[in-house]
């Protein structure tokens, strides 16, 4: 934020970036195994997790903006155990991605009502291996960096003053192409497995604006000369 306001000038800033922000939610994650030989899919699915985000809005277009986030969010999967007490063991991946997102917004009286399409570049930050130590896979080593997409829409709530609050759902998922997968091991002792993740995300947040644009400012006070 510091720098920013260093290398751009105010007025630059006021027209290009709209304002910055937090937000805060829940994610509900599923997992998709995939083995090729022999062909079979499973669906693991998730306890609810956490996901947290600053963020940056850009652009000078009036119903179009860029968002530029970075997020913290835990995914991963629940392992069940039949055999010998029909246990569930929770194995979370937690990620760092940087977002980038295309935001369609429509100003109404009250409202902002918006839709969000975009990619994520994820970092794995760190790994629970609460059961795949005790399964077949023998606790997969998950990609440091993938990349997935994801889209949604949201409405934020309009305000007198610079703070805008907002709630939003996200629907996310990895693509079954290169570099766009979770996990991938091609050998034959592991079926030639693909994991990949794919899930929901509700989050609340606060956009805060910056003003300074012609548009913001007020008007100009007239003083006759003489006067002071």
């Amino acid at each position: 934020m510091f720098i920013i306001n260093a290398i751009l000038p105010n007025e630059s800033k006021a027209q290009f970036i709209q304002g910055y922000g937090i937000a805060i939610g829940v994610t509900d994650c599923n997992e998709t195994w995939q083995f090729k030989s022999p062909a079979e899919t499973e669906t693991k699915r998730f306890h609810l997790g956490t996901n947290a985000a600053i963020f940056f809005e850009m652009g000078d277009y009036y119903n179009i903006r860029w968002i530029s986030e970075i997020m913290y969010n835990r995914k991963g999967a629940k392992e069940e155990f039949p055999y010998p007490d029909n246990t569930l063991t929770n194995n979370e991946v937690t990620y760092l991605s940087w977002n980038n997102y295309a935001k369609f917004r429509k100003e109404l009286e009250n409202t902002t009502p918006y839709l969000i399409l975009g990619g994520r570049l994820e970092y794995k930050f760190s790994t629970i291996a609460g059961g795949f130590r005790d399964t077949m896979v023998n606790t997969p080593q998950f990609a440091t960096i993938h990349a997935c997409i994801s889209g949604g829409g949201g409405i934020e709530f309009f305000t007198k003053a610079s703070v805008i609050p907002f709630i939003e759902a996200q629907y996310f998922t990895d693509l079954p192409l290169p570099f766009c997968e979770a996990y991938v091991n091609t050998s034959p002792a592991y079926g030639n497995l693909h994991i990949r993740n794919l899930g929901f995300e509700l989050r609340i947040g606060f956009k805060f604006l910056f003003h300074g644009s012609n548009t913001d400012k007020c008007p100009p006070v007239y003083v006759s000369p003489g006067a002071i």
